[in-house]
Formats: structure tokens, C-alpha cells, sequence
């Protein structure tokens, strides 16, 4: 009798074990586990090649002492990059593109001011290069404005059919994100004309990816497109046709969030997997891939926390991670020989409101 009570107990605890295992799985706010396919089909995801924490490189970082003119001639910071040895920020406010050389000295303004015509801007956003000309993506305007380097004048712009953020030309073709209710990025042609979209990352990109959203950037060296997400750890390859050529988890890990029902079973609410954690931009450098995160942005009372992951450009290997003593909302690199160079920040936890530019360089 004893041993029969024994197992009747033991049953029960399974029971209920299996009920509880059942409920968590089952719940609506799960996630896309590994194996599970992330655009309808059977994706294979590849982890980075790393085990463990972070490793993180001990780096004494000092102030570069910027011209001053670099402050006076921008306002309220959105993107920079480097082409040549100079460096070129985006403006929301003047609004435009200011160019300066390393130090910070003020070289020309790209732009004739605010509005919608040639050569004007309401919000420019990213800057890509080809040749001798800064290629530039205004989200609000829905065009794409090409200017001379050398002469700061406009020689081409292509309206388009559709806000965009991030921009890269390869050949003739733009390629633009975002896209489509379905898809994350746009291939459009030189006459504005969207030619094909594609990036169906998830289930539903509306739904999903594209309230994430996520940076892109052509890599040369692959000759692929390079999608890094926001919120969630993955980068996404294409080649230039649109074709995905693989998917790799970075080192959080963070993944993907299925849809949250509230009091309203028609209603859905959509949220980021870590609200506090945000990739804010990458940047590939070299033979490098760099992932600037921000956390600490779910709480106004938490100091912001930056830094950057390096990887290999192909996403396969972790190299190391470096702390930044802000939070940085953007960034870029200008090599002054093989062994040094100077970081330039867009810090966002300055005390003016718009944010300022910040250089490092490493002691």
C-alpha cells in the first residue's frame, strides 16, 4: 500500500510537471527558437564562433581635441561616416550635409536648406559613396539626392516611391530599407522605380522586423548585403540579386518576439525582445564589423551604456568588444596610419539636448 502511494504521488508530480512545461511553451509571448524558420522557410542559423562573455579589450580612451567648428556647424546630429580622410555628417536641423576634414575643420555644406525642392532636404538620413559623389537618403522627402564631392553641387536626384532610411548604391542599382509590408529591402532602379524587394526575415516583416527595424551596408569584400537588426541578434547576408545567402546569431543572442495579445483578442501590441537594448548602428571597416549597442534605454534614470562588438565582416568570428564612456548613437573611423586613427561619436547623453560629436582615440 505504502509503495502504491509512492507512485501515485510520483505520477502526480509528473502531471503536473507536464502541465506547467506545457503552459510555458504554449504561452503567446514566446520567441523563434534556433531551428525554428524565420520567413516560412527552413533557415539554417549560424552562431558566431565565440563561447562565453564578452571579451572585453582593455582600452584607455582619450579626448581628441576637435576643432571647434565642428560644434558651431552642427546642430542636431543623425548619421557620419568617413570617405577619403574626411568626414561627413548628416543634419536634421540645418537640414543637410556638413563635410570636415580629420581635425574637425568645416570644409562646405552640402544642400540648399530645408524644403522640397532639387538640392533641398526635410530629413536627410545616410550617406553612401560612389565615385567622386555622397549619395544621400532623405526619409521624409522620398528621394535620392547625389552631390559632387569636390564642388558640394547636386548632379542627380531620383524621387522614389517610398520612405527609406538606409541606402546603398552597388552598379546602377540602389538598394533601400525599408521596403514593403512584407519585405525589408528595395532594389530601385536609376529612374526611382522600385525593381523588387526582398528580406522577408521573419513570419511578417510589417509585423515584425519592421517595427524593429535594422541598419544595412554593401560589403565589397563579400559583394553581399549586410542587414544587422536592432533589437534582436541576427545579421542577414543577401547577395545582390536579393537572394539570402545566410543568417548568423551574434553574441547576445537576443531573438525575435511573437506578437503580444492584450485585454483584446483583435488587438496586438508589438515589443522589442529587451526594450533597454538597442543595436544602434554597425559599420563595416576594413575586414570588420562593428556593432554599436546602447543600453539603458528602457529607463530614464539608468545611465546610458555603449560599446561595440567586433566581428569578422562575414559575421562568423567574434573578435572582442570595446566599452565607450557614453552612449553613443552612431560612429565612424578615420585611420590616420596602420597602427592609429580617431573614432568619432554622435554622443546622445551630452547635456545639449541634440547631441554633439565626440572624438577618441585610443592611449
Amino acid at each position: 500500500m505504502k509503495n502504491l502511494n509512492v507512485l501515485i504521488y510520483a505520477v502526480l508530480v509528473l502531471a503536473v510537471t507536464f502541465i506547467i512545461i506545457y503552459f510555458l511553451l504554449s504561452r503567446e509571448t514566446d520567441s523563434f527558437s534556433d531551428d525554428q524558420d524565420l520567413n516560412g522557410k527552413s533557415d539554417s542559423i549560424e552562431a558566431v564562433d565565440h563561447k562565453g562573455d564578452r571579451d572585453w579589450k582593455r582600452v584607455n580612451w582619450k579626448e581628441y581635441e576637435l576643432k571647434s567648428e565642428i560644434q558651431d556647424s552642427v546642430f542636431t546630429p543623425i548619421f557620419i561616416t568617413q570617405h577619403n580622410g574626411n568626414i561627413f555628417i548628416t543634419d536634421h536641423d540645418l537640414p543637410g550635409i556638413v563635410q570636415f576634414d580629420y581635425s574637425g575643420k568645416f570644409k562646405k555644406n552640402f544642400g540648399q536648406g530645408r524644403g522640397e525642392g532639387p538640392a533641398q532636404f526635410l530629413s536627410p538620413t545616410v550617406i553612401t559613396f560612389e565615385d567622386n559623389r555622397a549619395i544621400v537618403s532623405d526619409t521624409y522627402k522620398m528621394d535620392i539626392q547625389e552631390f559632387s564631392i569636390d564642388t558640394g553641387e547636386l548632379v542627380n536626384q531620383i524621387p522614389v516611391e517610398h520612405q527609406k532610411t538606409y541606402l546603398s548604391k552597388v552598379d546602377s542599382k540602389y538598394y533601400t530599407t525599408p521596403a514593403t509590408e512584407e519585405n525589408v529591402i528595395s532594389i530601385i532602379n536609376k529612374e526611382g522605380s522600385r525593381e523588387k524587394s526582398f528580406g522577408s526575415l521573419v513570419e511578417n516583416a510589417h509585423e515584425f522586423l519592421m517595427s524593429l527595424g535594422g541598419a544595412l551596408e554593401y560589403s565589397k569584400s563579400l559583394n553581399e548585403l549586410v542587414y544587422v537588426t536592432n533589437f534582436a541578434s541576427f545579421i542577414f547576408y543577401f547577395d545582390p540579386c536579393g537572394e539570402k545567402t545566410r543568417i548568423v546569431r551574434t553574441l547576445d543572442g537576443i531573438p525575435f518576439q511573437k506578437t503580444h495579445s492584450e485585454d483584446s483578442p483583435d488587438q496586438t501590441t508589438m515589443y522589442a525582445p529587451n526594450p533597454e537594448f538597442r543595436q544602434s548602428n554597425k559599420k563595416i571597416i576594413g575586414d570588420k564589423l562593428y556593432i554599436n549597442s546602447v543600453k539603458g534605454r528602457g529607463d530614464p534614470d539608468v545611465e546610458l551604456q555603449s560599446f561595440m562588438d567586433v566581428y569578422s565582416v562575414c559575421g562568423k568570428e567574434y573578435h572582442y568588444s570595446l566599452k565607450l564612456p557614453f552612449g553613443a548613437s552612431d560612429f565612424t573611423y578615420l585611420s590616420q596610419s596602420e597602427s592609429n586613427g580617431i573614432w568619432y561619436f554622435i554622443d546622445e547623453t551630452a547635456d545639449e539636448i541634440d547631441g554633439v560629436i565626440r572624438a577618441l582615440v585610443k592611449e
